[in-house]
């Protein structure tokens, strides 16, 4: 094999695919080299709720490119069906912060006093009483809860796709491969070595997630992701369907196969994508405790491995000491929220040297993580 391309991306994960679109727009030609398949890791399991107010960093230096990157979900999705041709089936829907003991009250009030400060999500106070009036099958014994107008959930693994099919309908390139080294001439890398061939880059990309360390040894650079293995259960309610978003220590939802997803566990130090029981009873217990009365049955049992940082922030921008290598990965588990905002910043930052995303200063940087022991 004997190819060229203006940009290399290794990993066709949510975040690779969405670089890659992004690039394929601003008419850069890319090559996605990908040895496992299109959303084959935490991207084509990942519950798909898009909950931009709540998680790692948030409030903190991971709110700003979270609410941006929900932003540019909401205002693309029909844009990106007609493109891709894959609907990823995304819908808004209401949400619930559930205060599941009394802990959690004051926590959910300084979250609704932030976002009813800036009006980009309308929310309401509902006591305990007011819950079971929403839906006779949501706990009667909460503490309140706090309902929010609407919040993003789609199909994660076809969201995943349709970067991918939205991407090549723009000229990018697919190639079934693993990324195996880097050729260099300075600080400017030449090409990209597969298990397929060579690959001429004017610039390279590692999208690699849980992989990243690799490349970090390409380049020269810490980058030390761990693995935060995650199980989902899949649910068959029948009955009518569930019409809010819960969330409460895990999240909980009916999304638009019929299947009620609820998700998911946080287990550090595991590399294995085997479901358990430990795994199985936390998630129903979280069911038990969110909405006793729904009927269920487990349709299925699921689990991934999410790339994470030390400090659990993303890591965006430019290999250090290079000229033309590019990193994006360490999204934990807001990959599919932040690919978006992180697709196009990179994107930005390959074709324009900037972006106007919120990705600036030393948060989110590659050599943030000198000195830190791999």
């Amino acid at each position: 094999m004997a190819l060229t391309a203006d940009v290399v991306i290794a990993g066709a994960g949510v975040v690779g695919c969405a670089a890659a679109y992004f690039l394929a727009k601003q008419g850069a030609a890319v090559t996605v080299v990908e040895g496992r398949g299109i959303a084959t890791g935490p991207s084509g399991y990942a519950v798909g709720s898009l909950n931009p107010f709540t998680g790692d960093g948030i409030p903190g230096p991971l709110e700003a490119l979270a609410r941006a990157s929900f932003q540019m979900h909401t205002a693309a999705w029909a844009e990106l069906i007609a493109e891709s041709g894959v609907d990823f089936k995304p819908v808004m829907m209401p949400h619930l912060e559930l205060a599941l003991d009394e802990s959690y009250v004051p926590v959910l009030r300084a979250l609704q006093g932030r976002l009813d400060g800036d009006g980009m999500f309308r929310t309401r106070w509902l006591e305990a009483e007011e819950v079971t009036l929403l839906d006779d099958r949501l706990t009667p014994e909460s503490r309140g809860a706090l309902l929010v107008e609407s919040i993003g959930i789609l199909d994660s693994y076809d969201y995943n796709v349709a970067l991918a099919k939205g991407a090549e309908r723009l000229g990018a390139r697919l190639v079934k491969a693993e990324a195996i080294g880097l050729e260099r001439q300075g600080g400017r890398v030449t090409a990209v070595s597969t298990t397929a061939g060579r690959i001429d880059a004017g610039a390279f990309l590692a999208a690699m997630g849980t992989e990243s360390r690799t490349a970090g040894e390409w380049l020269g650079v810490p980058l030390p992701i761990v693995s935060l293995k995650g199980q989902i259960l899949h649910l068959k309610a029948p009955g009518r369907r569930l019409g809010y978003s819960l969330h409460g220590e895990m999240s909980l939802v009916h999304k638009a196969d019929g299947l009620v997803w609820v998700g998911g566990t946080e287990e550090h130090g595991k590399s294995d994508i085997a479901t358990d029981l430990d795994g199985r009873s936390a998630l129903a217990a979280q069911v038990r405790r969110m909405a006793p009365g729904l009927e269920i049955t487990v349709a299925s049992h699921t689990a991934c491995l999410r790339p994470m940082s030390p400090d659990r922030l993303p890591v965006i921008g430019p290999a250090p000491s290079w000229e033309n290598a590019y990193v994006a990965t360490g999204a934990g588990r807001k990959g599919v929220l932040l690919a978006p905002a992180i697709g196009r910043a990179v994107a930005d930052m390959v074709t324009k040297g900037r972006t106007d995303l919120p990705v600036s200063g030393m948060l989110f940087v590659p050599q943030r993580f000198r000195g830190v022991c791999l």
